[in-house]
């Protein structure tokens, strides 16, 4: 008798525009769950103006949510549509906010030194 299953020796690869869409969706969900921790931050650096602050927060979010899809099309159009400089300059502004991120004090408020 032969057996019913049988594993296959080669496993196809998958493409290499299709891992980068795997990549960047696993960014993304991961980049949701930090949501909590941004808007907590805000809570704790700026209690009474905690909105201004919130609002803030999310205009800077949306405003580079605005611009970088033109921006990676004329990245496309200078680099002869190497999309893998494209993915670079998105992970290095990931990179830049993870470090901004890290500069923040919550403990200490912004509105530490105003007059009560």
């Amino acid at each position: 008798m032969s057996p019913v299953f049988q594993p296959q020796s080669h496993v196809m690869p998958l493409p290499f525009g299709f891992r980068m869409i795997l990549i960047v969706r696993a960014a993304g969900c991961k980049m949701n769950t930090l949501f909590r921790i941004s808007w907590t931050t805000a809570m704790d650096l700026d209690g009474r103006y905690v909105g201004t602050l919130s609002a803030a927060m999310n205009m800077t979010g949306h405003f580079g949510g605005s611009v970088a899809p033109t921006l990676i099309g004329y990245i496309l159009v200078e680099t002869g549509y190497q999309w893998t400089i494209a993915f670079y300059c998105s992970a290095a502004i990931y990179s830049l906010g993870a470090l901004c991120w890290m500069l923040i004090d919550p403990v200490t408020s912004l509105d530490s030194g105003a007059v009560q």
